[in-house]
């Protein structure tokens, strides 16, 4: 009867008072209440549970004794001792009649360390527990994964303000695990509406809230076909921030995908919810799936998503490539056969070679081979693969290192025997490896390794290489002043003349990773300076710009422009929507940036297709930021964009997104040039206008000996290499060029980079020679197309030691280098980068020399022509 009267005088006073909250992140109280019954002073009484420095992992049920003449408890639970209204947790409740309360809904935080006290009151007085306080533990349960349940297409909606799409759920077991998929299917009319504001951005939204101790990864089955899109999973988290990461998606290939928590940023973009910028996942209220850029058809599933301890699946994950952990039958050779060794600890493997058909070569195939070892495993964070190399052989060819990713994309990277370091520690960037065969969406992930192998190129020649010690790192943790450029007193910032290999370019420049077409390479072959190399960039089509930057460690005063050399390698996508289009030339946008971050732009609206040297007045950047103009000595970082859009004739954009845009770039310099100014370094090659069947390359006509090599280059590392002038010619006028050589020794090289116009035609090249009846001449032609170059070789031997005219069909130029079915014809002129001549004989080891003159394309001629033809001199 007691007890009863307690409750209804409790239900009066809730009924007639209010509550109240305030203080802390999870902070409640409640007010106090009046009550006229008990009255006296109230007993002793005991905390009952939890017991002190208990550890549970669910929120217990607090409990205690019963205090003679209370009429009710209050409880009191903190995250520190002092329970005050300001700490971290502060809960308290009033007015409670039974010896226990659960406040499990308002303990948030796991892993954490709690404190709790309940005192009795009656009319006239209040006593506190025995202990004072006690603690407990709250554990998270770290063997628990925490699932979002994929049930109805209706939980998750398309946000309102994006582009259209369709949800469904589908039931089929697509990935195999018994569980529904859930699926977001659009068409290109709907994400390409012309609608800034909303195409390709598509927001599927399932409110879940749920706890996240003991977990700190995603984990689903994920698939994406259509078009290039950026795909985000994104969660909001218990302060309404947004945090999101990217899913490194493989077209057309059932993935599975783990993302740690810590991969997660704060998106600040759109009004979003900032707060107090710290990524609260311990508790989440929901789950998007965010597409970005998703301009054409198409279709995505996700599947068994839940949150997941990394530790259970870092069996799934490599950091260090043991070969112990390897298929070994499921080893396979490509072209060679190779001898494998592997050493006990699995750390280094061993290929050997012979460069000519036996019995480790059965194929024939010389100077080209592989071993293909299986990984299938995921590849932990980082940006570069580091290994140790130890190679013996004749020293020229290269090492190719390839990686095959989930989605069958390869991706290469060749290192020159004669690079190879003294202690063999090689780092290779990710952004070092470039596409050599496009199987999936020709987007480099790098984050899940189906295949590595190891190869050679260019080798002709017995011997070994030893792989040792491979395994992914950070290019932070190992590379001084990384991104970082140091500017010359003279203004030069990079002529990139120092780097032996691509992989340094990245030490230097870092990329931008949303145009996903992102790479950077040396370039020889169409260089303009002797001996010099430029760089490649390259760029996807339709797609936001590819960057290129670099901080500036010092800065110089007193120049007024920024220099530098491009040359655009664009190719045209091959389709009659396009035929009103000309030429694919990239847009290049230079940013600048001062030490308050401020940008400063100068946009090029269409690189030349030739090597071009622009120079830059800083005065014309333009700054939407800062209100000064521009000064050398403010500038602290540079960086280049590429970027192009494909549109249909009525002014539709129409993206293709194609790979394998590339322009070459070289020599940025800060100058001192007061207006922007731009200079061609050569013109284009054009039929003859007698002639149009004719192309002339070169006659040497207006050369000295001290201009000779600003058009043509040599390998100089030979000392009886020589650019020399003759006036020894066929018709007994004009110049010649003496091309010095020595028998029984490295090939001479001598160079000429040329740029065709689009006009140009020819079916075979035609020139003048004069020998010493020993020599051999290899005549190369060099064809960029695509981003890759090949080269063509026709060789002429015993060169008569009188002048010829020597016309030789494309049809004689054999494929020396390049992967795939090319072959030299009309159609490739305008792509020819360099003709070279190389020169040898194996008679004597004397010093000699071949002149030649009068060198052009015809096509006046068949492609199997092939004739000498003497016209004295």
């Amino acid at each position: 009867m007691k007890k009863i009267y307690k409750i209804f005088l409790l239900l009066l006073v809730v009924f007639m008072t209010s509550c109240s909250s305030s203080g802390g992140f999870n902070n409640l109280e409640e007010n106090s209440y009046t009550y006229t019954q008990e009255e006296g002073t109230i007993g002793d009484f005991s905390l009952v549970s939890p017991t002190d420095n208990m550890v549970v992992i669910q929120v217990p049920t607090f409990k205690w004794e019963e205090a003679s003449n209370a009429s009710s408890y209050t409880l009191e639970v903190c995250s520190t001792t002092s329970f005050n209204q300001s700490d971290a947790v502060y809960i308290k409740k009033t007015g409670i009649v039974d010896l226990e309360f659960n406040v499990s809904s308002l303990l948030k935080y796991k892993d954490y360390t709690y404190y709790y006290r309940v005192s009795a009151q009656n009319k006239t007085s209040s006593k506190l527990c025995k202990q004072g306080y006690l603690s407990f533990y709250l554990k998270a349960n770290t063997d628990e994964e925490i699932e979002v349940p994929i049930t109805y297409a209706e939980e998750w909606s398309v946000h309102k303000d994006g582009s259209k799409a369709k949800v469904s759920v589908d039931k089929t077991n697509f990935f195999g695990n018994n569980q529904n998929s859930l699926v977001v299917d659009f068409k290109t009319e709907d994400t390409n509406q012309g609608i800034p504001e909303s195409d390709g951005w598509i927001v599927i939204t399932h409110q879940y809230e749920a706890e996240m101790y003991g977990v700190d990864s995603f984990y689903f089955n994920f698939y994406y076909s259509g078009q290039n899109a950026r795909i985000f999973l994104r969660v909001v988290d218990e302060d309404n921030e947004y945090y999101h990461a990217e899913i490194k998606v493989a077209n057309n290939t059932k993935q599975t995908v783990i993302m740690k928590f810590d991969e997660f940023t704060l998106r600040t973009k759109g009004g979003t919810t900032i707060a107090n910028q710290v990524f609260d996942y311990n508790y989440i209220k929901y789950v998007e799936l965010v597409f970005e850029e998703s301009f054409g058809d198409g279709i995505c599933m996700l599947s068994d998503l839940k949150a997941v301890s990394f530790e259970k699946y870092s069996h799934m994950f490599f950091k260090t490539l043991d070969f112990n952990d390897v298929d070994k039958n499921a080893i396979m050779d490509d072209n060679y056969v190779f001898t494998k060794d592997f050493n006990e600890d699995g750390k280094e493997f061993t290929m050997s070679f012979s460069g000519s058909k036996n019995e480790l070569n059965t194929s024939g195939i010389n100077g080209y081979g592989f071993v293909k070892i299986p990984v299938n495993k995921f590849m932990i964070t980082g940006d570069a693969l580091k290994l140790n190399v130890k190679y013996q052989g004749s020293n020229n060819g290269k090492i190719l290192l390839r990686i095959i990713e989930e989605d069958g994309d390869r991706w290469v990277y060749r290192l020159p025997v004669n690079t190879i370091p003294e202690d063999g520690n090689i780092m290779v960037p990710y952004g070092a490896f470039t596409l050599s065969e496009y199987k999936g969406d020709g987007s480099r992930q790098f984050y899940y390794l189906k295949q590595i192998q190891f190869g050679i190129e260019s080798v002709y020649s017995s011997g070994s290489i030893i792989f040792k010690d491979l395994e992914i790192c950070n290019l932070k943790d190992y590379v001084d002043d990384l991104y970082y450029s140091t500017v010359q007193d003279s203004g030069l910032i990079d002529d990139f003349s120092s780097y032996i290999t691509s992989a340094e370019i990245y030490y230097r420049y870092m990329t931008s990773t949303s145009n996903k077409d992102e790479s950077m390479a040396l370039e020889k072959e169409l260089s303009f300076g002797n001996g010099n190399n430029s760089v490649k960039l390259g760029y996807k089509t339709d797609m936001g710009p590819a960057n290129y930057g670099t901080y500036l460690k010092n800065s110089k005063e007193g120049f007024s422009s920024l220099s530098f050399w491009a040359y655009d390698y664009s190719i045209k996508y091959d389709d009659v929507r396009f035929n009103h289009i000309k030429e694919v030339s990239a847009k290049m946008i230079v940013t600048l940036f001062d030490e308050e971050d401020n940008e400063y732009t100068y946009v090029i609206d269409a690189l030349n297709k030739y090597w071009t040297k622009y120079s830059i007045s800083l005065n014309d950047f333009t700054s939407f930021d800062a209100e000064e103009t521009l000064t050398s000595e403010k500038v602290k970082a540079i960086m280049i964009g590429l970027q192009y859009y494909y549109y249909l004739e009525d002014g539709t954009s129409y993206p293709m997104y194609m790979n394998n845009g590339y322009v070459y770039f070289d020599t940025l310099e800060f100058s001192s040039y007061k207006q922007t100014t731009i200079e061609e370094l050569s013109k284009k090659i054009k039929p003859s206008v007698d002639n149009p069947n004719i192309c002339e390359i070169e006659n040497f006509n207006t050369y000295t000996d001290n201009t000779i090599s600003s058009y043509w280059g040599m390998n100089e590392n030979l000392s009886y290499s020589a650019l020399k002038m003759s006036e020894d010619t066929p018709e007994n006028s004009g110049k010649s060029l003496d091309m010095q050589y020595k028998g029984n020794s490295d090939s001479v090289s001598y160079s000429k980079v040329m740029i065709f116009d689009e006009s140009a035609n020819g079916k075979a090249i035609q020139l003048s020679l004069k020998g010493d009846d020993k020599a051999t001449v290899y005549i190369n032609i060099y064809i960029v197309y695509a981003g890759s170059t090949y080269k063509f070789r026709a060789t002429l031997y015993n060169v008569a030691s009188s002048w010829n005219e020597y016309t030789i069909g494309f049809d004689h130029f054999i494929k020396i280098e390049g992967s795939g079915s090319m072959a030299l014809s009309s159609k490739y002129v305008k792509c020819i980068s360099k003709i070279t001549f190389g020169i040898v004989n194996s008679a004597n080891y004397n010093e000699s020399h071949v002149l030649v003159d009068n060198i052009r394309l015809t096509s006046e001629v068949s492609y199997g022509t092939n004739s000498v033809v003497p016209i004295g001199g």
